[in-house]
């Protein structure tokens, strides 16, 4: 398993390119983004800071960007929400499927890391292809990945008669709620100075 992520953390490194910063920002304002951390950067070098201090300053600078700010907060609770169905469905399918628990694991295994790596790079994919349209592209694959995995999650929570329908269902709901993680992480990016 190790290698597999060695591997694709080298594949990532070789062929995914950051995007520019700041693209969305207007002239003014990367102007003056560009003479404070000119500044910054100076101050910096006659004066060594601690750290830490450094890092909670610049954490205090992104919670100032109200796309960051936003991005950060949607994206806590919707870790938090998955935290929570992840924590009920072992519960959920081995109170009513007690006879499929080995099932449940390897499919439970193959929806998180197939469809969560598919999900990640279709989303990324998505955002760069609609980013071109309209800038609210990567906010509306967030909003609508997540939209779209609340009736799945319903749907295979409730219908108790067919373990497979109800592994569908998650595993559906993680290829459409894991879109959100690449188009957040570049609303945070581009509009970050």
């Amino acid at each position: 398993m190790g290698l597999i992520g060695g591997f694709f953390a080298i594949a990532t490194m070789l062929f995914v390119k950051e995007p520019a910063r700041g693209r969305y920002l207007d002239e003014a304002t990367k102007r003056k983004e560009a003479e404070k951390k000119a500044k910054a950067e100076a101050e910096a070098k006659m004066e060594k800071k601690n750290p830490i201090k450094a890092f909670i300053d610049n954490v205090g600078v992104v919670f100032t960007l109200p796309t960051a700010r936003n991005v950060l907060i949607a994206s806590s609770l919707r870790n938090f929400g998955g935290m929570i169905v992840s924590s009920f469905l072992p519960v959920f399918f081995g109170r009513n499927f007690p006879g499929y628990k080995a099932e449940y694991a390897y499919l439970n295994a193959l929806a998180l890391s197939v469809g969560g790596l598919v999900a990640s790079l279709a989303g990324g994919i998505m955002a760069d292809k609609l980013e071109k349209k309209s800038y609210m592209s990567k906010a509306m694959i967030c909003i609508s990945g997540c939209i779209l995995s609340v009736p799945l999650i319903a749907l295979g929570t409730l219908t108790t008669g067919n373990f497979y329908l109800s592994v569908l269902c998650y595993a559906l709901k993680v290829l459409v709620s894991g879109t959100y993680s690449g188009p957040a992480i570049t609303m945070i990016q581009n509009t970050s100075p």
